[in-house]
């Protein structure tokens, strides 16, 4: 198949040191759901293995120090423009910390956070400040940010066990 599994007759085209992800259905290429990456991850080829007939078979990919052959058809590469660049993605990730829309450029202060607008990491406010700091900034005093409540996005982590549980576990 072609480039990182696009359907075509052309051999793949990957080279040690691309940056590879998972392409969409990379589950039904071997055991490649069994691998390091997941949609969205980046890895590293580190070794191509040819066939007889030095045709592309396999594709070893290092994914946070795990390495992993997986089937050319399970992979894109960076270089075949179909994922974001470096660039790209940098430039995503400062729009959205400075409070921009990465997509639509438009700023994301005092809109409502919806299940498809927040990120984790991102610091979110309420709209209601307390009474307490309400009050005090009519009066024009300054105040401290304890009073503005801003908090951060984090994972769910009550679903996992404690890191006491996790230490008992291991060892």
């Amino acid at each position: 198949l072609g480039s990182g599994g696009m359907g075509t007759d052309v051999p793949s085209s990957f080279e040690v040191g691309d940056k590879v992800e998972v392409s969409e259905g990379y589950e039904r290429y071997g055991d490649a759901a069994s691998g390091p990456l997941r949609p969205g991850y980046r890895g590293t080829v580190m070794e191509v293995q040819r066939g007889p007939r030095g045709d592309r078979q396999s594709v070893r990919v290092m994914h946070n120090g795990r390495r992993w052959w997986y089937q050319p058809q399970a992979l894109l590469s960076e270089r075949s423009g179909l994922l974001e660049s470096r660039a790209v993605r940098f430039l995503r990730t400062i729009l959205r910390s400075h409070g921009y829309d990465h997509t639509t450029l438009e700023p994301l202060w005092g809109k409502t956070v919806t299940s498809e607008s927040w990120q984790l990491g991102d610091l979110v406010a309420p709209v209601r400040l307390s009474a307490k700091y309400a009050r005090a900034a009519q009066a024009g005093r300054s105040t401290p940010l304890s009073f503005t409540m801003i908090g951060r996005i984090v994972p769910d982590t009550s679903s996992l066990p404690s890191a006491q549980a996790r230490g008992r576990e291991s060892g």
